[in-house]
Formats: C-alpha cells, sequence, structure tokens
C-alpha cells in the first residue's frame, strides 16, 4: 500500500495499523483521496502539511502533488504575493539609477602614492609620503593637491597644517623653523618660528625664543611676544598664558590689540567650540565663563563635561554627579571654531593641544 500523505510504500505492519512512520500521519484509502470528498479529508485524520514529515501545510492529493491550503493559509498567502509584488514594483522604480543606491562620482583619482591623505580646506588637501622605518624615526614629506588629485604644492615639507584664510603653516628644518604659503606654495611668511597655529580671524599665534605672539597675514607683529601660551582667537579674543610653573601658572584671555579682557588669575583657559563658553580651571576646581569674563558656571565642579547632543552639562563634585542646563544656551551648529593646538618641529600629531 502507498501511503498517500507522503507517497511512501508501507509494510505490512503500517498499513494494518493505518499509519504511517515516515511522516506520523493516518493512512488511508487511495481511493477515499482521489475522490477529494469529505470521507477522504476524516480519514487522513485532519493533518495539513507542506512536504513529507513538516505537518502544518496542507494535504498532498493523488499523484499530480497539488496542495491545497485551508482558506485562511490561502489568504495569508495572497497578501504575501500582493506584498512581494509591491517590493519588486518599488525597487524597479529605485532601481533606475545605480540600483537604488546613491550615485558616486569618483572626483580625483591620483596615481602618487601617498602615506596619508587630509580632509580638503579651502580646496586643497594635506597629503604626506616617504616612509623611512630603516633610517630610526619617519622620515615624512608633506605638499598638497587639488581636487582632481593633482600635485599643486610639491611633496617637500618636514611638517604641515590645513589652509586657513588663504595660507597654511608649514615647517622646513633646513630653512630655520615655521612660515607660512599662499595656495600656489609661495612664501607668505618667512621661516622663523619655533612653533605655529593656522590663521583665525586674520591673525595667527607663533612662538619665538619661547614666547608666543600674533602675527597678521604680512608676517607683522599684531600682538607682541610676551607670552608662554596662545590660542587663536575667537570673537576678538583669545586665551592666553602668561606665566607658568607646574603648581601656578597664569592664565587670562585678550583682545586683538593685547589688551587684558578677562585678568590672568585662572590656572588654566581654553574655549569650548561645542558650548561657545571658556572652560576655566582654578585652585584645581572647574567652571564656565563667558566671553565678557563671567562665571556661567563657578569653580566648583572636578569635572565639567558637554553632551552637545542634548546640550547638558555632566559636573563631578566631590564623587558625586549633577546634570546642569544652562538656560537660553543655544551653540550655533553651523559656526565652525578652530582646532587648538600648538606645533611643534616633531612629526607627530603628539605635539596637539585641543
Amino acid at each position: 500500500m502507498i501511503c498517500e500523505i507522503c507517497g511512501s510504500e508501507l509494510p505490512a505492519k503500517e498499513e494494518a495499523a493505518g499509519f504511517c512512520e515516515r511522516c506520523g500521519s493516518k493512512t488511508a484509502p487511495a481511493a477515499n483521496f482521489e475522490t477529494g470528498g469529505e470521507e477522504g479529508y476524516e480519514a487522513a485524520g485532519n493533518y495539513y502539511y507542506v512536504g513529507a514529515q513538516n505537518p502544518g501545510g496542507g494535504i498532498k492529493a493523488g499523484k499530480p502533488k497539488i496542495f491545497f491550503l485551508p482558506a485562511r493559509a490561502a489568504a495569508v498567502s495572497l497578501v504575501i504575493v500582493i506584498f512581494a509584488a509591491c517590493g519588486i514594483l518599488f525597487a524597479l522604480n529605485q532601481n533606475t539609477d545605480g540600483g537604488g543606491y546613491p550615485k558616486i562620482n569618483v572626483i580625483a583619482e591620483t596615481a602618487l602614492d601617498f602615506e596619508y591623505v587630509s580632509f580638503f580646506s579651502e580646496g586643497l588637501a594635506l597629503v604626506m609620503a616617504g616612509n623611512n622605518a630603516n633610517s630610526g624615526r619617519f622620515n615624512w614629506k608633506y605638499g598638497y593637491i587639488d581636487m582632481t588629485g593633482e600635485l599643486v604644492i610639491p611633496v617637500q615639507y618636514d611638517y604641515a597644517m590645513d589652509f586657513s584664510e588663504g595660507l597654511a603653516a608649514v615647517y622646513m628644518q633646513k630653512n630655520g623653523g615655521w612660515g607660512f604659503i599662499g595656495k600656489t606654495g609661495e612664501l607668505a611668511v618667512p621661516f622663523m618660528y619655533e612653533q605655529a597655529s593656522p590663521f583665525c580671524e586674520g591673525l595667527a599665534a607663533v612662538s619665538k625664543d619661547g614666547k608666543w605672539g600674533y602675527i597678521d597675514a604680512a608676517g607683522g607683529i599684531a600682538v607682541p611676544f610676551e607670552y608662554r601660551q596662545a590660542y587663536s582667537f575667537i570673537d576678538g579674543l583669545s586665551a592666553v598664558m602668561i606665566e607658568y610653573n607646574p603648581s601656578n601658572s597664569k592664565w587670562g584671555i585678550i583682545d586683538k590689540n593685547g589688551g587684558t579682557a578677562v585678568p590672568f588669575e585662572y590656572d588654566h583657559i581654553y574655549f569650548n567650540e561645542f558650548t561657545g563658553f571658556y572652560h576655566v580651571n582654578k585652585d584645581s576646581k572647574q567652571g564656565l565663563m563667558d566671553a565678557s569674563g563671567s562665571l556661567i558656571v563657578p569653580c566648583a565642579y572636578d569635572q565639567i563635561n558637554f553632551n552637545p547632543a542634548d546640550g547638558l552639562l555632566y559636573v563631578q563634585q566631590q564623587k558625586k554627579w549633577k546634570i546642569l542646563e544652562i538656560e537660553g544656551c543655544e551653540p550655533d551648529p553651523n559656526k565652525r571654531y578652530p582646532q587648538y593646538h600648538y606645533a611643534g618641529p616633531w612629526s607627530s600629531w603628539s605635539g596637539m593641544l585641543r
């Protein structure tokens, strides 16, 4: 006897028991299934399945192996088919230009082998080439490419920074220090400084003989060299350090004329580009200050962290944390502040300060 459920030939004992051990179904005379009537349906034990040993899908009826699904299963299948058709139509509509993904255009495909390519700044990108590990230190040289990948300023500098306000700070050891070049590689400010930072608001912080000051784009001295550390100007103000010792430094804020805007009475001051305020340290405690010198948050906390995503301050005081909200503090997300750093004549980013 042949099992009309899975099509297997039944041994005599299974045929006598009316049970197929292969598919787990009750067996019934073939004639009952072939008629398709209620008698055959009941004789099959009311089992539904798709495929052998997979109860739950349908009833196999006779030689053609056609599955008759229950009404609910048929309705679900129809819905699935409709959704699949809609998905195919949507994919076809989205596949007219690059397979549904955004088109990617190759801007520059340079044949030069660079060790590093920086982000573009004012139409030029800093690149680095050459790596001589056998010399005991990295022997890198820096240059600049344009948006097509063409090398427009040769790879010849021992160190270099991105362009800012039409000029870039570059270092050449053989020429005696840091200088500034224009976008065609012309020397705008001679190589004469020990350290340098990019131009911002028309001035650049540079150091000479261990002192920091500010120069203009022509190389003229705008603020005298009398500071131990200096940051870039932001909205006409800059944090500078006038005195240094390991236990007691003196930081304040000056204007572009070198006038004192905030007295030199803090251990450290730096501008937070996310909040738009100055972080200040005094007696090993942290606070926040606005440009006028007014303390927004008093110097009373061990740590102050700002989350630009929610605009909240997370402060720690005596090993306990608080969450503060600055009323009316709405940093401009479109305003880009300079990255604070100073640069030394070494080929390493470890000298950068934020």
